[in-house]
C-alpha cells in the first residue's frame, strides 16, 4: 500500500536535491532518516543469545574481503568507513 504526502514546491525541491546528493530516491532518503523504533520492521534484540553464526544462519549473502588481514586496524577502519558514510548522508 502507498500513501500520498503533500509538500510545498520548495520542500519538494530540497528533498529532491538531498536525495540526489545521497544517490537515493526521495522516498528512500526519508525512510533512511526515520528512527528504527518507528519503522515497521522487527527489531533484533541484542540479548537474544547465541553466537553471531546462529543469528545469521540461513541468510544468503557474501561479504567481500580485502587483501589485508581483517584484524589489522579493524576498529579504526570501520569507524572511518562509518564516518565517511555519515558525511555523505548515506548512513
Amino acid at each position: 500500500m502507498s500513501q500520498i504526502l503533500e509538500l510545498s514546491e520548495a520542500t519538494y525541491a530540497a528533498l529532491q536535491a538531498a536525495s540526489a546528493a545521497a544517490g537515493t530516491t526521495p522516498a528512500e532518503w526519508i525512510a533512511a532518516r526515520i528512527p528504527q523504533h518507528f519503522q515497521s520492521q522487527p527489531e533484533v534484540s541484542s540479548d537474544s543469545g547465541g553466537t553471531m553464526a546462529d543469528r545469521f544462519a540461513g541468510r544468503l549473502g557474501r561479504i567481500q574481503g580485502s587483501s589485508e588481514p581483517f584484524s589489522q586496524n579493524c576498529g579504526e577502519r570501520f569507524t572511518d568507513y562509518l564516518e565517511e558514510k555519515r558525511r555523505n548522508g548515506t548512513l
